[in-house]
């Protein structure tokens, strides 16, 4: 099915991005390690609830699983209380918040599992997506944007 594609190419480089198991990201999702499979060689697409609890998983949004956006933006409730506690640091905290994403992010280098022809989606936007992520806590907080 070639309207999958871009579904299943998203869920797994979103999955590797995590460094998730398929049986760790099916339990996180309820679904089989099996269906999940299906999922991923887009053999099958998934409930709207199924993508819900995917993207949740995934800690994305569905908006990138769905290739409706290239950013796959944070998203859940794992990630609202990590916002929410964010909001009540200091500026010297928050830096250096800023600094351990800055350090995490340079290391992290997306390794497929598969193939590298069925991971698409460029590390760069990956990076740039935790830098969306940073500017928007700083502008939460009142503190200037690093250019």
């Amino acid at each position: 099915m070639t309207d999958a594609l871009p579904l299943a190419v998203r869920l797994v480089a979103a999955r590797s991005l995590r460094g998730l198991s398929c049986g760790q990201l099916a339990e996180a999702a309820g679904v089989t390690p099996s269906m999940l499979s299906s999922y991923e060689a887009g053999r099958v697409v998934p409930s709207i609830g199924g993508l819900v609890r995917l993207a949740d998983a995934l800690e994305v949004n569905a908006d990138f699983l769905l290739g409706r956006s290239d950013e796959p933006l944070a998203a859940g409730e794992r990630t609202d209380a990590i916002l929410e506690r964010l909001g009540t640091l200091d500026a010297a905290e928050m830096k250096t918040i800023d600094d351990l994403l800055s350090t995490w992010s340079a290391r992290r280098r997306p390794t497929p599992k598969r193939e590298p022809a069925r991971v698409v989606v460029p590390e760069p936007r990956w990076a740039a997506a935790e830098g969306m992520i940073r500017d928007r806590i700083r502008r939460a907080k009142g503190l200037p944007e690093n250019n």
